[in-house]
């Protein structure tokens, strides 16, 4: 069995280990897994790249409303199911869209890796913290680039653990990979506030006003940008 990877944006192909395109710098996939081919992906593929991910996710409910054999393209529903993970969508909807993807994929490391973050977010989620790190930290151990994986850790250490400093390396990693990962920013951005870093918080702050596409939520972030524009001019 190959435990190659195959980069989705230009064809390269390295190990596993790396998670990241050597030549274009993309977010490689297993093998197992062929490109798909199909309008569908290339439209959300474009979303999902550039971050617009309420964009993507009105375009999904199009493509699963569809007569088209969606069930059938592992490769669109990995991706939808990425998008839905960067959404906060549930997590029944989201490892029934993986489910189907393993049926017609099981080798697919990555399809594996994306049921076992969805196990983890049901674990944390459950209070069952513990179980539901130790997953992410198996998923980490040999896809150390995961950017759902970094992101749900580096979370969960800031938000529940209360452990910001703990946090910010897996965020840091989350989106050198992943740079259009809005949420991730925002995490960033609130944990720079809270340990007095405006620098750090100014650049996450900016990287939300540019990716946002809700107009409250812009207005928010341009709120918190132009606070610490004050603080600064004040000291």
């Amino acid at each position: 069995m190959s435990f190659q990877t195959v980069c989705d944006n230009c064809g390269a192909t390295s190990g596993p280990s790396l998670g990241i395109c050597p030549y274009c710098k993309s977010v490689m996939t297993g093998a197992g897994l062929e490109k798909s081919q199909t309008p569908a992906y290339s439209t959300l593929l474009k979303l999902y790249r550039k971050g617009q991910i309420e964009s993507a996710l009105t375009y999904i409910q199009e493509v699963l409303r569809s007569t088209e054999k969606y069930e059938d393209d592992p490769a669109l529903l990995l991706l939808c199911s990425k998008i839905m993970i960067e959404s906060e969508g549930p997590n029944g909807r989201t490892r029934a869209l993986l489910g189907m993807a393993l049926m017609k994929s099981p080798n697919n490391t990555e399809i594996n890796d994306y049921l076992e973050i969805i196990q983890a977010r049901f674990e944390l989620s459950s209070d069952n913290c513990q179980k539901g790190v130790e997953i992410l930290e198996r998923v980490l151990r040999h896809s150390p680039e995961n950017p759902h994986a970094l992101f749900t850790l580096g979370a969960h250490l800031f938000w529940h653990d209360k452990n910001s400093v703990a946090a910010i390396p897996y965020l840091e990693r989350c989106l050198r990979v992943r740079p259009q990962f809005l949420r991730a920013w925002a995490c960033l951005a609130a944990i720079s506030k809270e340990l007095d870093n405006p620098q750090l918080a100014a650049t996450a702050f900016q990287k939300c006003v540019a990716l946002e596409t809700n107009g409250k939520m812009r207005k928010f972030f341009q709120e918190q940008l132009e606070l610490l524009s004050s603080r600064k001019k004040a000291a």
